[in-house]
């Protein structure tokens, strides 16, 4: 009963950080990709764009509390400001990678979830050995993900750039378009 429950607290913290780190990161994006397009507009038209600049800080601040609030439960959670800061960083660092450079079909399919099971490999040691070696976990965690990346980027992501599957025009590798999807010969059923 009490592997479950570590289990259920495990998976439970492992989703939240990395739901709140990646809607942050979308969100953050969309609203710079918006302000970039605005602040362009304004200064070609000439206008003061002190407004603007205002009303995009006030917009992002609301991003404080949330950031702050998953800190706050990092750090109960591990009892341990440096090691939750530390998880934070680390899943803030890999949901970077992942909107940034993960593009090949391949490491979209499996990638995150070999990185969940990093995740949730660390957080059931932590939870196992609560006064266990937490640090070596980490760096091991660390150095686990580490390798991961560099392998999906070496064999997958830059297979995906030399044969043009990931291209400007089609950041995602997605298959073939619909247009140019292999078709079945039709069958002759004449006699």
């Amino acid at each position: 009963r009490a592997r479950r429950w570590r289990t259920t607290i495990a998976s439970f913290v492992i989703f939240a950080t990395s739901t709140l780190v990646h809607y942050t990161l979308r969100e953050t994006q969309t609203r710079m990709l918006r302000f970039t397009a605005e602040l362009r507009e304004t200064i070609s038209s000439r206008r003061s764009y002190a407004r603007l600049v205002t009303a995009h800080l006030l917009d992002s601040a609301a991003f404080a509390p949330i950031m702050i609030g998953m800190m706050a439960f990092l750090f109960e959670f591990f009892a341990d400001q440096i090691l939750g800061l530390l998880v934070l960083t680390l899943v803030w660092g890999v949901e970077l990678y992942a909107a940034v450079a993960l593009r090949a079909r391949t490491s979209v399919r499996y990638l995150p979830r070999l990185l969940v099971t990093y995740l949730a490999a660390l957080h059931a040691y932590l939870f196992k050995h609560p006064f266990g070696f937490k640090y070596v976990a980490l760096l091991a965690c660390v150095a686990a993900i580490g390798h991961a990346l560099l392998f999906f980027w070496n064999r997958y992501e830059l297979q995906a750039l030399r044969t043009a599957a990931v291209t400007a025009a089609r950041p995602r590798d997605t298959g073939p378009p619909l247009d140019e999807s292999p078709r079945r010969p039709s069958r002759s059923y004449s006699r």
